[in-house]
């Protein structure tokens, strides 16, 4: 019995195997016959419990990976087909579907990989049979009688059926964010069959917009803004990538990074739309006495006389609540980048820096504390037990480094720059600055700069200026600034002749600020008190010399729209110089200039005019009378290709993104702003001389085009224009420029 016990042991082990192979072969007849029996797939009609339209289909197998086969099916809702968009017939519909579907079966593993063993990989697998299944290409019959051998091979492996459902696993865990819907119950591995349910197209008016944690007051406004811009995708097939692309631009212009989940199985789009600010917090190194200027800065005019009226209540804490200047909940500003980064610009002048720290504040929004710090030679870096309360959120200072978050800023009360400027027919000129701020004497807050350089420019200039001045008793701004300086304006054209001018003299500057940001709004007034030396030169040789006695009035106004769906800003820049005739060589003048800028941006793109008017009195001095000509006035023409006493001119721009960028697919916000405020631009000129000296007068128009970047606070811009009309300089009509734009009040 003993000797027989082998023998019967092999032959039963072959019995067995021989057993799976034949049941195999049987399961591949079996499956083979039911395919072919069902070669349609069981498509159920609409109304027998269906809601949506079905995409039902059998699948096979292309190297190694599951795919549709041809014959499939679509059990059409009778409210698909109405749905649609004018121009998207239904087998264009049908077609989309066939793709999506396709896209997620191909991004799915391959097969044989979801019936691994436990602790087997794929990368030890190095056998025939395996190989075989990751290269196979058939049906799914042939494919079932293949894995079932090879899972014979391993007892822990899965067994055919179940390996189908496992491999769609992911699939169908898949979050509804599309037409799509991964039904649970739409699948058969005895027949390689599954089903889908489709969405009826995308409707504007009938999508959830959910806003959690906003103020109910604003909600109705902001989800109708939001509908406005997905009525594009309107009998369309549901798409979470269409509807990023179309709410883009929107945040885009409000200056927010939201955060937006789709759920098309509810046809829901909730919308979180930004980190928001709970207070303001003071460290203990800025001084109790610049508190109010720094607020001045960094609140709108309502919130700073709203926390000046109960400035006693909240100083003494340091901490300034945004539900103490009348916020609800929910309803607090968000944070903004651009805002911020005028900010920062501001409270650098002051000595203080800026970070966003995590607020005990709890609500559907994450909400942060603005905190104010002096900037200190040496950053001081977190303690440990603040790294333990603290917790990485991912907010930083939005002029600093990540790793800074939770440091003090370096202060920089010493800085050194650089600036280049081109100017077509007069060259390229380098200027150098040295500045150091935070000076005690003789005033509070100063400011001392050094700047040189040429051949164009200043080729020497100092400066003073004071900020803030006796600003606790009038909760108002002004500053005071005081220049000494040699100017060189290089191949000017006066009187038909190329001439270098060189100014020397000191001027005395008076600035009055009596409110910023109130509603977007910003106004300040201007004095300027100067004498200087006016020197004519050609080749060296001086041509004239004349002093000038000048008071000069102005005044800054500049509008900008406060969260708003398409974001405008006007600038008005009045400015009149009078010569005051004071020496027995002057004779009283006056020069006025009125400049009107207006922009305003939309989804895809923005225009930009502005209007200039200059006049200046019959005595005014050539070289004070109004010069045309330069990126200014009207592009196509140099500075000073007529000369007169009455000038004009309008400019208009047309601008919209570089197109193939693709910049709202960039993950990196950064490197998102960046990308999308590349633009083209289009721009015509028009503009007149008259009264002229030396140089024909009336109209002449400029056209051309150009790459800018939009970086928010400033526009850089490259551009080439053609001049149309006759120009004093007889040089070539087309000319390049270099600018650049500052977007915020100077």
């Amino acid at each position: 019995m003993s000797a027989f016990a082998p023998f019967f042991v092999s032959y039963c082990a072959k019995y067995i195997v021989e057993s799976m192979k034949v049941r195999a072969i049987l399961l591949g007849i079996a499956v083979s016959a039911v395919i072919r029996a069902q070669a349609i797939p069981p498509c159920p009609p609409p109304g027998v419990g269906l809601t949506r339209t079905q995409y039902c289909a059998l699948v096979g197998v292309v190297d190694g990976r599951l795919t549709i086969l041809p014959g499939d099916r679509f059990a059409m809702s009778p409210a698909f087909a109405k749905g649609l968009a004018r121009g998207v017939t239904l087998a264009n519909a049908k077609e989309a579907v066939r793709k999506i579907v396709a896209e997620k079966l191909l991004a799915l593993p391959k097969i044989y990989l979801s019936g691994l063993a436990t602790g087997e990989t794929d990368a030890a697998l190095t056998d025939a049979a395996t190989d075989g299944l990751r290269k196979f290409n058939g049906s799914w019959a042939k494919y079932a009688i293949e894995y079932l051998e090879w899972q014979n091979k391993n007892a822990g492996r899965m067994d055919p059926g179940a390996v189908f459902g496992a491999c769609l696993s992911p699939l169908l865990q898949q979050e509804d964010s599309s037409a799509i819907l991964n039904d649970d119950p739409g699948i058969d591995p005895a027949i390689g069959y599954i089903s889908f349910s489709i969405l009826d197209p995308f409707a504007s008016n009938s999508v959830q917009i959910r806003l959690p944690g906003m103020a109910e007051a604003r909600k109705s406004r902001r989800q109708a803004e939001i509908k406005k811009h997905l009525r594009g995708l309107d009998g369309k097939l549901w798409s979470k990538a269409s509807i990023l692309h179309a709410l883009g631009p929107l945040y885009q212009n409000l200056g927010l990074d939201p955060q937006i989940t789709v759920t098309s199985r509810d046809e829901t789009i909730s919308i979180t739309e930004g980190t928001q600010f709970s207070s303001i917090v003071f460290s203990n190194e800025v001084q109790t006495g610049d508190i109010d200027s720094v607020l001045w800065n960094v609140l709108a005019t309502e919130e700073f006389r709203k926390a000046m009226a109960n400035r006693e209540e909240w100083v003494g804490d340091r901490t300034l609540r945004y539900k103490d200047l009348g916020y609800a909940t929910g309803d607090e500003p968000y944070v903004n980048q651009y805002n911020l980064q005028i900010e920062q610009l501001l409270l650098a002048q002051q000595g203080c820096s800026m970070t966003l720290q995590p607020s005990k504040q709890q609500g559907v929004n994450q909400y942060v504390d603005m905190r104010i710090q002096k900037a200190s030679a040496k950053p001081k870096a977190t303690s440990v037990e603040d790294s333990k309360t603290r917790p990485d959120t991912g907010i930083v200072d939005p002029m600093e480094p990540a790793n800074r978050n939770q440091q003090q800023v370096k202060d920089r009360p010493r800085r050194v720059g650089l600036q280049l400027t081109f100017k077509p027919g007069q060259g390229i000129s380098a200027t150098g600055l040295f500045q150091i701020s935070r000076v005690k004497w003789p005033l509070p807050n100063g400011a001392l700069s050094l700047k040189g350089g040429g051949p164009s420019g200043n080729l020497i200039s100092g400066n003073y200026f004071a900020d803030f001045l006796n600003f606790s008793k009038f909760r108002q701004r002004v500053a005071m600034r005081l220049n000494g300086s040699q100017v060189v304006t290089r191949q000017r054209i006066l009187a038909g002749r190329k001439v270098d001018q060189t100014d020397t003299g000191g001027l005395g500057h008076l600035e009055w600020q009596p409110f910023r940001n109130w509603n977007g709004a910003d106004l300040r007034f201007w004095f300027d008190g100067s004498r200087t030396t006016v020197k004519l030169a050609s080749n060296t040789a001086s041509l004239s010399k004349q002093n000038l006695t000048a008071a000069d009035f102005g005044a800054t106004y500049y509008l900008r729209s406060v969260e708003s769906e398409y974001p405008q800003q006007t600038v008005i820049l009045p400015h009149v110089k009078m010569g005051l005739g004071i020496s027995a060589t002057e004779r009283p003048f006056a020069h006025t200039t009125i400049v009107v800028r207006h922009q305003r941006s939309f989804d895809s793109f923005k225009y930009d005019f502005a209007g200039r008017f200059e006049s200046a009195t019959r005595s005014t001095p050539i070289f004070e009378q109004p010069s045309f000509g330069g990126v200014d006035v009207v592009r196509g023409f140099r500075a000073d290709d007529g000369i007169g006493r009455q000038l004009w001119s309008v400019q208009s721009e047309l601008l919209h993104p570089l197109p193939g960028l693709g910049a709202m697919s960039v993950r990196n916000t950064r490197l998102r702003q960046i990308v999308s405020g590349l633009q083209l631009a289009w721009f015509y000129d028009v503009g007149g001389v008259y009264q002229t000296t030396s140089s024909a007068p009336g109209a002449r128009s400029g056209a051309g085009t150009g790459v800018h970047l939009d970086m928010k606070l400033a526009v850089l811009k490259f551009d080439w224009a053609y001049g149309f009309g006759e120009a004093a300089s007889r040089g070539p009509k087309g000319k390049f420029y270099f600018g650049i734009q500052l977007n915020i009040p100077e």
